[in-house]
């Protein structure tokens, strides 16, 4: 089972796949640093086990969705 996908700085664009809510094992997701466009996917809820989601550095728009509301946004300041 797929637990972790990691398609980080690819260049990849358009929309956030839909089809990603179908894989149910995932606990891992990152699709930052792409060129994804447009709102994130509602299927993303279906990912019951995901602790892990980046989906930063990309032209999203769009309010959050509520379903995202389980994860703990983080913002890390800069070392100087």
């Amino acid at each position: 089972m797929l637990s972790a996908l990691d398609l980080s700085y690819n260049n990849l664009s358009g929309n956030i796949p839909s089809s990603l809510g179908s894989c149910g094992s995932l606990t891992s997701l990152s699709l930052k640093g792409n060129l994804f466009q447009g709102m994130i996917p509602p299927s993303l809820s279906s990912l019951k086990g995901l602790v892990e989601l980046d989906i930063s550095h990309n032209n999203l728009s769009g309010q959050i969705p509520r379903f995202l509301e389980r994860f703990l946004f983080r913002i890390f300041e800069p070392i100087i």
